[in-house]
């Protein structure tokens, strides 16, 4: 088993949009809530393990402010 990378431990379930107020819910995967992250010049949803394990588009607002994780080493 890989150990969580303490930059992802406790990761927010939730994400707020501070420019339409927006509430996104994380998708799950490998037992932790999904981070945001540039992937291709796109922000995606991003395993805690890496893109390669999981990655999903993300419905977010052009204009938000929501925190953007750096590219985690597969």
């Amino acid at each position: 088993m890989v150990a969580l990378d303490p930059i992802y431990q406790n990761l927010p379930r939730e994400y707020n949009c501070s420019n339409c107020n927006k509430t996104i819910n994380s998708p799950m995967c490998c037992g932790h809530p999904m981070h945001l992250e540039e992937h291709e010049k796109t922000i995606k949803w991003i395993c805690w393990m890496g893109s390669t394990c999981g990655i999903k588009d993300a419905d977010i607002c052009d204009e938000t402010e929501i925190k953007i994780y750096p590219t985690v080493n597969p």
